[in-house]
């Protein structure tokens, strides 16, 4: 029995070693910029009934793989897009912000979702092609957090806000009409982010513990528990980062928080387990595996569900 466990403990140890070292040399190029990204999302109200197009003027003349001259490529087919970059790329700004390229038409979504390295600081101009008139927010905007949401709200008439609140703004064809732009932080949809991941967590470490022996009711139950615990931990650190910092610290504080868990997790198995001769490996051993494992599935994700990984 012993020696059946042993050799279940060496192909499974084989296992995680051969995938980690398929996973770094065999992803393709679009993986070199993996993991987690800043965006800005922006919901609109008051243009139901309106066609018209967004995008952020931005302060710097590029950011990422965006900078000030780019429009759509030649394999872009909407005339739609083309007249609308054609016209942003056209705009002068009083302040001298930037058209650098991206676009959305937002006729029917509501919604500008910049999730590819936003700029730092910004002007929303929307464009309203079966009129050619522009309408942009009086006041700079900022990514004031790594995921950064804002609410505009375009109205005529007396509407009344705090002047905190206030963005007046005036189109290039004399067309009045107010802006109201609010911070709008999803914390609801972060809690459903939260909760995405420690599910995931969860599962994936209990396979890996299913495969280092640890299959006893008890054992199940305490890693999930000292999960629980380390993600709360981990995530809370992460939301801070997130909220104050910018993608360059908080991909840092991210690795760092990463080895700071499985230093935790590694001491708590040992500690926990250290007598249950039936456990195939050291918990250090299954501490690193189920860290590692969770960490490059995230990262893998982060690419299809940015959102959320």
């Amino acid at each position: 029995m012993c020696e059946r466990a042993a050799w279940i403990q060496k192909k499974w140890m084989g296992f995680i070693l051969l995938t980690t070292v398929l996973f770094f040399c065999i992803s393709p190029a679009v993986f070199a910029d993996t993991g987690p990204k800043p965006s800005v999302v922006i919901d609109f109200e008051g243009l139901e009934d309106e066609s018209y197009y967004a995008t952020l003027l931005s302060e710097e003349e590029s950011t990422g793989p965006w900078s000030l001259g780019d429009g759509p490529g030649e394999w872009e087919e909407d005339e739609g897009i083309i007249e609308a970059s054609r016209a942003f790329s056209g705009y002068k700004d009083e302040d001298g912000f930037h058209f650098i390229g991206y676009l959305e038409n937002c006729s029917d979504s509501q919604q500008f979702v910049w999730g590819y390295y936003p700029p730092q600081h910004f002007k929303i101009l929307l464009y309203f092609p079966d009129t050619k008139e522009f309408l942009v927010s009086a006041q700079t905007c900022e990514r004031y957090a790594f995921d950064s949401y804002y609410k505009v709200s375009v109205g005529g008439g007396d509407m009344q806000v705090p002047q905190e609140e206030e963005m007046a703004s005036e189109s290039a064809s004399n067309r009045k009409a107010q802006v109201v732009v609010k911070r709008n932080y999803q914390y609801g949809w972060e809690l459903v982010n939260f909760a995405a991941r420690v599910v995931l967590t969860i599962l994936l470490e209990l396979l890996a513990a299913l495969a280092f022996g640890y299959r006893r009711k008890w054992q199940l139950g305490f890693i999930m528990t000292v999960n629980v615990l380390t993600q709360l931990f981990l995530n809370l650190a992460l939301n801070l980062g997130n909220y104050y910092s910018g993608e360059r610290f908080f991909v840092f504080l991210y690795v760092c928080l990463e080895l700071v868990v499985f230093g935790m997790e590694a001491a708590v198995y040992t500690w926990k387990f250290k007598k249950q001769p039936e456990t195939m490996g050291h918990p250090v051993c299954y501490a690193l595996a189920a860290n590692l494992l969770s960490f490059l599935a995230g990262m893998w994700l982060a690419d299809f569900i940015p959102g959320i990984f």
